[in-house]
């Protein structure tokens, strides 16, 4: 069996007509396993949020979302407002097989 990278089966799981996306976010202060769990706690009430991860050692969250629901401010509100300093490192990734913007 075939393993799918976590973004691209997430998008499995979205609703037809949803717009998958991943952001990466540096942390400050995320220094513990509570903390950890605050972050998760907070971000699964956002709308569209479909997984969470977590890596403590790095200090630093990744999100799968859907992008007409949510968006990287939205998360960097919600994590600032456990009382850390959230920064997006990387934009969102969006699936290829989005259509061509109009020029």
């Amino acid at each position: 069996m075939h393993s799918l990278p976590m973004a691209l089966a997430m998008t499995l799981f979205l609703a037809p007509g949803a717009l998958a996306a991943t952001s990466h976010f540096d942390v400050q202060g995320m220094v513990c396993e509570s903390c950890s769990e605050d972050i998760k706690a907070s971000l699964s009430k956002l709308p569209g949020v479909k997984s969470i991860s977590v890596d403590l050692k790095q200090a630093q969250v990744t999100v799968v979302y859907d992008g007409k629901k949510a968006n990287p401010d939205l998360i960097v509100k919600a994590i600032d407002g456990y009382g850390f300093e959230a920064k997006l490192i990387r934009q969102p990734a969006v699936p290829k097989s989005q259509p061509p913007r109009a020029k």
